[in-house]
């Protein structure tokens, strides 16, 4: 197998793999940070699960634009 074909495939598992994660992090309320005084701080994690959210999906997107380009391109 060529190399750029196996990047190809490890790099849209990788990205399925972080849809996963995302999506998991979309499910937590509240994120629970520990600082060094004994205080705890709480965050939403819904503006960075939004930002990898769209960020994976336009990679899934423009690998897909890829791959239909290479399969679908004039043999003449």
């Amino acid at each position: 197998m060529k190399k750029r074909a196996f990047f190809y495939i490890l790099l849209f598992l990788f990205n399925l793999v972080s849809l996963y994660f995302i999506m998991k992090l979309f499910a937590a309320d509240q994120l629970v940070r520990y600082a060094l005084n004994e205080d705890s701080i709480t965050e939403s994690p819904r503006l960075t699960a939004y930002v990898l959210y769209v960020c994976c999906l336009s990679n899934l997107y423009f690998q897909f634009l890829i791959w239909m380009e290479h399969f679908f391109k004039d043999k003449i």
